[in-house]
């Protein structure tokens, strides 16, 4: 057959349309998007993963100008497989709908020049270029290895800048592609070239973290080494023969936990075929469409998530995808303001565009100014930053003779240390690396607590210590995300090489992830630059009183700053700082502050009001010759912004003085009295888990809640034995005793036994702590008390089993808080 009769085949067939994703009953996850306009691709990997090999059949006829590379081996994936599975699937992606392949490259191995990959490009049925995927022609690596709904291809940016097409491309990761000739020499390359670490670095190291209320950052390690921040001696040779001959190396990274997973992927691709093979003669099977056509497996399905206000459709539809996110890059070496031989370096990169997603859709200020587009040649501000960044990680260019700065995966949790000392706000976080060994189910678990529970964004390693990036999204097979999940990156290179495109979560080694940013800035007023005076984010009110900065005077409670208020003699009125601080609805804060007084001073008060200046909850404090500490705690209620103040009421000469002010959420319940449910059902962060003859919901406004307009319910039917609840997975401290409270309500013939506790996570059935209750008739506040011992987060559920009868339970106004 024809070369372009092959590509004119596969071009005419888009697959048959795929189900809908659903969400599987009791996810301990915000609902998928599901939607009839946004309908999810069939599952990469059991489909598409063949469109790379379904281009095997090129293999037997001249596919390029020069000697065509082969396909051979047991590794080699069967064309007629890898037909099937592309054109059944090829058009069931989302975002890849009504796609045709409108070029295919092989993609070649640097020493053999057997097939390794292929790049399909692909376009709209009107000849508009739409993307591209790279599909394993081997078993070597999963099947789907990225793809991305637009933007141009590796192909096409290698031929625009070297102006030849009779070369081979080469593969090595998401991160890096590369041109030789038919000798094998380099001849161009694509993104960061991958480093060949001497064998005394190429060690297993895992280590976990999590950025606690104010805490540093603390890790654990494991594994047979932990390479930490030694810097490794020189390579013999970091070139890109090197790097070709170690380029079988990469395969065996990983383990049997990947080997393991990778094989069952492909062993699901090869049974779906064996079944479509087994209703159809043999000798149709040339024709791939009909197989298809007549195959009895349906199309798997995906569930998608984003961060909170990332929209997808923009991100694929438009030429800018900066509605979404930021758009720094990295800074050439020898380019002011970098000093170095080398670029700033893709750690940094990510770091900053994780800061910068915070500061466009979460709170603005973290960073000075508008930056919702790249990065300007004239943007000193985020250019000094990124430097400065790029050195407080440690990023180094030994020892590679190349000119891209290099950071060990040890050293990117320092991320979290540089927000809270540069740009004076207390991140909270977690992390986990598991570095060159990689056990990517283990660490992908971060990824989907941040993009499914949290809708927060991540930092992302992929292909070993090769590359950092940021992620955005996750689509995960409805099934069994285990076995087949991908992360939607930002890839931080340039305008030109860093569309937004999907990678496997095979690729993986480490996630960072922010759980929250403070919400008070510059909180020891430590950027403040004019004495005297009381510059942004800090704020005024009143005229009777000076109002000001105390810099360099030995008058703070802690390092150099602080600020103040002084009235002098025959002075009334009303004077206050106040700064507006985001906050999360229906959470309980704490506000901590230090402030000392004149022995003049009458009565001061601390408060937290709505944007509208209501009070929804304030405090007095006495006068105090030396700086004491006052705390008040609040419930945010409905309001998403709060401004919190401190001052006094002026009658004559006196001053006050205020060092250190903290907001925390001490409530690690979100949404603790339902008030945020937007339907009948239960919904994020909240889950609902039951047998057929229950079901969980939220009565809405009916008059049933203890407090507000909203409660959770379970009602049964009776007639089984099995267990109902209603869950959520929440952050905890480790070693920190934790009170969990909530409001119960029970039929008042509820013969069965209840159950309120904490389990280590929201699958286990083990109880860490929990008190039982029969029935109540009205609602009744239940208590529990729970050391977190060596975790970062436990399940709250609450829940019964069937009793013989019908039933129901109400829950309202649950908290968990520190002791």
């Amino acid at each position: 057959m024809q070369v372009k009769a092959i590509l004119d085949n596969l071009a005419s067939f888009h697959g048959r349309p795929p189900c809908k994703a659903e969400m599987r009953t009791g996810r301990t996850r915000r609902r998928p998007i599901t939607t009839a306009a946004r309908t999810p691709p069939a599952r990469p990997v059991r489909g598409a993963l063949a469109l790379a090999s379904a281009m095997l059949l090129l293999l037997s006829g001249a596919v390029a100008a020069h000697a065509a590379p082969t396909a051979t081996g047991r590794d080699s994936v069967s064309a007629a497989l890898a037909r099937f599975l592309a054109e059944r699937h090829i058009g069931s992606f989302r975002g890849f709908e009504n796609r045709r392949i409108s070029h295919l490259t092989p993609l070649v191995h640097p020493r053999t020049r057997q097939v390794m990959y292929f790049e399909a490009d692909l376009a709209t049925d009107d000849a508009e270029a739409a993307g591209s995927i790279v599909l394993s022609a081997t078993r070597r690596d999963a099947p789907i290895v990225e793809f991305a709904p637009r933007g141009k291809s590796r192909r096409e940016q290698l031929q625009e800048r070297l102006g030849r097409p009779d070369l081979y491309l080469v593969y090595f990761s998401p991160g890096y592609s590369a041109a030789i000739d038919a000798a094998g020499n380099l001849r161009g390359e694509l993104g960061q070239r991958p480093q060949v670490l001497p064998g005394e670095l190429r060690v297993h190291s895992r280590s976990e973290g999590r950025v606690g209320e104010g805490r540093d950052v603390h890790s654990q390690s494991g594994g047979s080494s932990s390479v930490g921040r030694t810097r490794p001696a020189a390579s013999d040779d970091s070139s890109f023969a090197a790097l070709a001959d170690a380029y079988d190396e990469r395969y065996r990274r990983g383990g049997q936990h990947r080997e393991r997973r990778l094989a069952a992927r492909w062993q699901l691709a090869e049974q779906a075929f064996a079944r479509a093979a087994a209703t159809t003669p043999t000798s149709r099977l040339r024709n791939a469409a009909t197989v298809a056509a007549t195959a009895s497996t349906p199309a798997a399905s995906f569930d998608y998530y984003f961060a909170q206000d990332y929209d997808y459709d923009k991100a694929i539809s438009e030429e800018t995808q900066k509605q979404n996110h930021t758009y720094f890059k990295q800074l050439p070496g020898d380019h002011d303001p970098n000093p170095n031989s080398y670029y700033s370096g893709c750690s940094a990169t990510s770091w900053m565009n994780l800061i910068g997603w915070y500061d466009l859709h979460w709170k603005p200020g973290i960073l000075t100014g508008a930056h919702e587009q790249n990065i300007s040649p004239d943007d000193s501000y985020i250019n000094d930053m990124t430097v400065e960044l790029s050195e407080y990680l440690g990023v180094a260019m030994a020892p590679f003779d190349w000119d891209a700065g290099f950071l060990w995966p040890a050293d990117m949790e320092l991320g979290y240390s540089f927000i809270r000392d540069r740009l004076d706000h207390d991140p909270s976080g977690s992390y986990r690396q598991d570095w060159f060994d990689t056990d990517e189910n283990w660490v992908y678990e971060v990824a989907r607590s941040y993009l499914i529970d949290k809708q927060l964004p991540v930092t992302v390693g992929y292909y070993e210590d090769w590359h950092y990036t940021t992620a955005f999204g996750i689509a995960e097979d409805s099934s069994d995300w285990e076995g087949d999940a991908y992360l939607w990156i930002h890839p931080n290179w340039n305008e030109s090489e860093s569309q937004d495109k999907w990678i496997t979560k095979e690729t993986i080694f480490g996630i960072w992830g922010l759980s929250a940013v403070r919400p008070i800035q510059d909180r020891g007023f430590e950027y403040q630059t004019v004495a005297d005076a009381l510059q942004s984010p800090w704020g005024k009110w009143g005229t009777t009183a000076s109002v000001g900065t105390d810099i360099g005077k030995g008058l703070a409670h802690s390092d150099a700053k602080n600020a103040y208020i002084v009235t002098k003699s025959g002075s009334t009125g009303w004077n206050y700082i106040y700064q507006s601080a985001r906050v999360e609805p229906y959470r309980r804060y704490e506000i901590s502050l230090w402030i000392k007084t004149s022995s003049s001073f009458g009565t001061g008060y601390i408060g937290a009001r709505e944007f509208d200046n209501t009070i929804i909850e304030n405090m007095t404090f006495p006068k105090s010759s030396e700086y004491a500490n006052y705390t008040l705690q609040f419930d945010s209620g409905d309001s998403d912004v709060v401004n919190v103040y401190v001052g006094y009421e002026a009658n004559g000469q006196a001053y006050m003085r205020l060092d250190d002010v903290y907001l925390y959420a001490i409530d690690s319940v979100e949404d603790g009295n339902f008030e945020m449910q937007q339907s009948d059902d239960i919904d994020f962060p909240w889950g609902f888990s039951g047998s057929s003859t229950s079901n969980g919901g939220i009565d809405r406004n009916k008059g049933l809640a203890h407090s507000g307009q909203n409660n959770a319910y379970i009602t049964t039917e009776g007639g089984n034995t099995d267990w109902n609840e209603i869950f959520q997975t929440i952050t905890v401290e480790p070693n920190t005793t934790y009170v969990l409270k909530a409001r119960v309500k029970t039929q008042s013939t509820f013969t069965n036994t209840g159950t309120i506790g904490i389990t280590s996570d929201r699958y286990s059935d083990t109880f860490l702590a929990q008190t039982t209750f029969g029935a109540l008739s009205s609602y009744t506040e239940i208590s529990l008390e729970l050391n977190s011992g060596n975790r970062y987060s436990v399940a709250v559920k609450v829940g019964f089993n069937t009793p013989p009868s019908s039933t129901y339970l109400r829950l309202d106004d649950v908290t968990v808080t520190p002791k």
